[in-house]
């Protein structure tokens, strides 16, 4: 008479079948990917101290920029009112946005 084998795999899920059964527990292990808890909260961590290093450096970056895009408008302005100034006998512009002829004077409105 030949008797049938059982697989290890077969054999165990019978096992915890008779465990169930009688009211045991079994605890599943996990070996697939996923993160433990600590392991999450020290990436969050790490996250958290890269960015509090980066801020600043990068408002300090947007501070620069600005300051950069400032010089480069006072220049070009400067620019405008020397080649104005030459083309106008070496007159310069009042600097009012709006000027009326009043009778020979000037009167200034804006």
């Amino acid at each position: 008479m030949v008797t049938p084998r059982i697989s290890t795999l077969e054999h165990s899920k019978a096992e915890a079948r008779a465990g169930a059964v009688r009211g045991e527990r079994q605890q599943q292990v996990s070996n697939g990917p996923g993160f433990t808890l600590i392991e999450l909260l020290v990436v969050i961590a790490i996250i958290a101290l890269l960015l509090a290093i980066f801020l600043p450096v990068a408002r300090t970056a947007r501070e620069c920029g600005q300051r950069a895009a400032c010089l480069s408008n006072l220049r070009q302005l400067t620019l405008a009112w020397a080649a104005y100034a030459d083309q106008h006998d070496g007159k310069l512009v009042d600097g009012c946005a709006m000027s009326v002829a009043v009778a020979g004077s000037r009167r200034l409105e804006g």
